[in-house]
């Protein structure tokens, strides 16, 4: 069997393994969740998009084996479509090395950020049909999970059912903006630890140069405006899909922040504790955000010799 289909069966059996070990219940299985992209990254930025399909249709079939056609449905929709659609995307920019600058990568982030929105939007129609929609679906599984903690308790109750409407109400965007940045983070380890083994040709996306495309900001610009001045379901999907489009500009403020930071002694040291904080606290994500806003236009990467980075 050629090396190449041997690859692209690891990468989905491993695939499939990441994303249904959340069946386990163990506590730890979320850790591993997110991971489940990154061996479908790796297949496609080596070896292309023919492999990248049997490594996404390997990987589905066993997903719907463990989960049902539930599961595969989810797999292929949150791993399977995106890993064929950037595969072939990084091979037609490889094409022409040029190509593979700031521009080609923001294009890539602007293709992931719109299929995480349309994937949204998907979730909001689909579920349509039941009482509240997505929203309301969220809202009961969150007070069945809190119902022990009432304890018959009237104001508790109050409480805790008004948490649950105000956490459900963003629930979706919050999902899908997970999402692509997970999605962000595993393409970027994938070039990373390919150039690491000699892979440069495919996997010089130059992600650290990226520059967003100029949708994203009015897209930005626009759902903060209609989730500001309207109200209801038009102003729920709004302020989901604020979500979603703040992400790749976190993403672009987290490389100026890097870049900063190289070759600054503390630098690591000062990155791990603005991690920390923002894992814990969440509110420096929105300053990554405005810093990647900014740098649309103040272009202090080429400043600061983004130029040369990976």
């Amino acid at each position: 069997m050629p090396m190449k289909s041997l690859i692209a069966i690891g990468a989905g059996l491993t695939s499939a393994l990441l994303f249904s070990v959340i069946t386990t219940g163990h506590p730890l299985a979320m850790l591993a969740v997110p991971f489940s992209m990154l061996p479908l990254f790796m297949v496609g930025l080596s070896s292309g998009t023919l492999t990248t399909i049997i490594s996404v249709v390997l990987a589905t079939a066993l997903v719907g084996a463990i989960w049902g056609f539930i599961g595969a449905l989810a797999y292929c929709a949150a791993e399977a479509v995106p890993a064929v659609v950037i595969s072939r995307q990084i091979t037609q920019y490889a094409k022409n090395t040029k190509n593979l600058f700031s521009r080609s990568a923001g294009n890539l982030i602007g293709y992931i950020t719109t299929y995480g929105a349309l994937l949204l939007i998907i979730i909001f129609i689909a579920s349509s049909g039941f009482e509240g929609g997505f929203v309301g679906i969220v809202e009961r599984q969150l007070n069945l999970a809190l119902e022990p903690v009432i304890a018959n308790n009237i104001e508790s109750t109050k409480s805790i059912n008004e948490f649950a409407s105000q956490v459900a109400r963003l629930a979706p965007g919050t999902m899908t903006a997970w999402w692509l940045a997970i999605t962000l983070i595993s393409l970027g380890i994938a070039g990373a630890l390919l150039k690491r083994f000699g892979y440069s040709d495919l996997s010089n996306l130059r992600l650290a140069y990226a520059q967003n495309p100029s949708w994203l900001i009015f897209g930005l610009i626009g759902s903060l405006i209609v989730g500001l001045v309207s109200d209801g379901i038009t102003s729920i999907i709004a302020w989901n899909l604020f979500q979603v489009l703040m992400v790749p500009f976190i993403f672009v403020g987290l490389m100026v922040l890097h870049l900063l930071c190289r070759g600054w002694g503390p630098g690591p040291v000062f990155i791990g504790v603005f991690y920390l904080i923002m894992f814990i606290r969440g509110w420096p994500m929105f300053l990554l955000a405005i810093l990647g806003f900014i740098e649309q236009w103040v272009k202090l990467r080429n400043r600061i010799g983004a130029a040369t980075s990976t």
